[in-house]
């Protein structure tokens, strides 16, 4: 890399009038501080940014939308599996045909079944 290359967040060599730069240059020069910047600085920033609990709205993470939505399709399928082996097509019972000779007998044995006639 060459030394030419210009950094972010530093003051360019080309405009150094700028208002940005200024205002820092000024607060830096007022608040002159004698302890030296951590070397953990940014470390300790991320790890406390990402240990920080955020925000989304109602719920708080994107799990718990997960934990909650999930068994709604779950349970949808689930009642349609029921409903379909209950309700499904089911074969109708063939009707009972009997000849004249198993309709006599059925009738003999009712008849002498039933002492009350």
């Amino acid at each position: 890399m060459s030394e030419n290359t210009v950094r972010k967040n530093e003051p360019s060599e080309k405009d150094p009038q700028d208002p940005l730069w200024d205002l820092i240059r000024k607060d830096a020069s007022a608040h002159a501080s004698t302890l030296a910047p951590s070397p953990w600085f940014a470390s300790r920033t991320v790890a406390k940014a990402r240990c920080t609990s955020q925000s989304h709205g109602i719920f708080t993470t994107p799990s718990i939308l997960r934990r909650i939505l999930l068994p709604i399709p779950l349970v949808g399928l689930a009642a349609l599996l029921i409903i379909t082996l209950h309700i499904g097509p089911k074969s109708s019972p063939k009707p009972f045909v009997s000849s004249e000779a198993e309709f006599e007998q059925h009738m003999e044995m009712l008849a002498s079944s039933d002492p009350g006639i």
